[in-house]
């Protein structure tokens, strides 16, 4: 009976090591990728782009038998901007907007030969626009302040002060096939419209302007099919709204401006099925509001305001529940915070507006979402200020805009998360100063409304080219198999365009 166990249980750790070894086998050949081809690079992406702490089954190897992860691109770097082509835009540019395929690019200031909205296709091969049409707001100085595409791209909005008509508000529906623009709409805003923003789906737009009648931000519904707006309802902010901005949701609308009841920042909850505004709360800021911007995840408020002694820039967290905005920190900025921008994933805030205290027109901050609290990064300082910002290439850079008095008006910043140091990487001139900026879908290019030179009144408009792809290339820490099938980690190489 003892030799007879004795066998059993030697029979049966045999049977249980071929099972382990079989397992063993069968995972591996799973996990070997196909084998690669040979390919001697001599040429790679002519860029620093970086790809780190990745894991890979998509390689090639090089004669040399340097396993390569490819198809993984986390991020590209901005080294400098070339000058792409440029257009008139009467004596200003003031807004300059890409189509949601960044194909088109619109702009808007004051008259180029009657012509306050200009509609350009851009052709990325050529690197030249060509004017497709033009649309005048009214007659004589007439200006357009502001002017944004409907996020499905057939339909543009324009906003303005207008003479000869009573439509600061128009809309305008764009034809692909034949390149042109044709007015479905206009509504009064009362003097003038600053501001239009459409909801997430299209459905309605928000405006912010002057009005005789207390209606400074209004609503409207949105006909896609006709292309034409109905008023649904309408709210008082002060004597002049500056902003509207809709919640990433579009259930919500924040306000800013002139104070309206004490409060320069209202907030509303909006109801989608009548297109009407509810009061949920609002705030009373040292000045009046020039800016508002929800966080990415709609649970904050930055905003940003005029005042020469105490803090211009504000935080505040908002309670869905109640509707109640919340004070969590604030900063100063200096005699005026212009723009408020959060970076893509909520990490951080950039705030631009006059010199601060410690002489930085540019402030990024670090924002700690449990508490709602800013901790300065670092800053820069612009002289005569900082007019506008944005982030580009997914929060790693960011561009500035301002007057050309002491330097470029167009700057390009790098921003190290790890250090929280800015350092400029490029910058541009724009005739006497930048006030708008706008990149392109793709992030290559970078679209700027201004005031021309006085030896070239043809440059209100200006479109760069940022992403030059120079070399030293960068792939590090990564898990990459090879055609062996050997895995390889903590891999670092630098490679050289050629």
């Amino acid at each position: 009976l003892c030799h007879f166990l004795l066998l059993f249980f030697f029979l049966f750790f045999l049977l249980f090591l071929l099972l382990c070894l079989f397992v063993f086998f069968f995972f591996l050949m799973i996990r070997r990728p196909p084998r690669s081809t040979l390919f001697p690079y001599t040429t790679l992406f002519r860029s620093h782009s970086k790809i780190i702490n990745c894991e890979s089954d998509v390689v090639q190897t090089s004669a040399s038998g340097l396993a390569m992860p490819h198809g993984i691109l986390l991020q590209t770097t901005i080294d400098g901007l070339v000058t792409v082509t440029g257009a008139s835009q009467g004596s200003s540019g003031k807004s300059v907007s890409w189509s949601p395929d960044g194909a088109y690019l619109a702009t808007a200031g004051n008259p180029e030969s009657g012509e306050q909205l200009q509609l350009f296709l851009f052709d990325r091969a050529a690197g030249s626009i060509t004017k497709l049409d033009g649309k005048a707001q009214g007659s004589g100085s007439a200006t357009d302040n502001s002017v944004s595409w409907s996020p499905d791209g057939y339909y543009l909005a324009m906003a303005g002060n207008t003479e000869g008509v009573d439509a600061e508000i128009q809309i305008f529906m764009f034809d692909r096939a034949a390149g042109t623009l044709a007015r479905t709409d206009g509504k009064s805003q009362g003097t003038a419209c600053y501001g239009v923003s459409w909801s997430p789906d299209s459905a309605y737009l928000a405006t912010a302007g002057e009005s005789e009648s207390g209606d400074e931000i209004q609503i409207f519904s949105f006909d896609r099919s006709v292309g034409t707006l109905t008023k649904t309802d309408s709210k008082s902010q002060g004597t002049q709204g500056r902003a509207v901005s809709w919640s990433p949701d579009g259930a919500y609308l924040a306000t800013a401006g002139e104070a309206e009841s004490g409060n320069e920042v209202q907030v509303f909850s909006f109801n989608r099925a009548t297109g009407t505004l509810t009061k949920t709360g609002g705030v009373a800021l040292p000045g009046d509001a020039n800016s508002v911007s929800w966080s990415p995840d709609g649970t904050y408020l930055a905003m940003g305001n005029a005042d020469v002694f105490l803090d211009d820039i504000q935080i505040f967290s908002f309670d869905r529940a109640t509707g109640a905005l919340i004070k969590t920190d604030s900063a100063q900025q200096g005699n005026s915070c212009n723009a408020v921008a959060w970076s893509p994933d909520g990490a951080y805030l950039l705030a631009a507006g006059s010199a601060a205290s410690l002489g930085d027109s540019i402030q990024v901050f670090s924002f700690d979402r449990a508490t709602g609290t800013l901790s300065k990064t670092d800053g820069v300082f612009r002289t005569l200020g900082t007019l506008g910002v944005g982030w580009l290439s997914e929060g790693a850079y960011f561009a500035a805009v301002g007057s050309s008095a002491g330097g470029d008006p167009i700057e390009i910043f790098s921003f190290d998360r790890e250090t929280g140091i800015l350092t400029k990487v490029a910058g541009a001139p724009h005739g006497l100063g930048a006030r708008f900026i706008s990149g392109s879908p793709d992030g290559a290019y970078l679209a700027t409304g201004g005031e021309p030179a006085p030896t070239n009144a043809n440059n209100e408009i200006q479109i760069f080219h940022m992403l030059n792809f120079p070399s030293n290339n960068v792939i590090k820490n990564n898990v990459v198999y090879g055609a062996s099938g050997n895995r390889s980690e903590e891999h670092t190489s630098e490679l050289q365009s050629h």
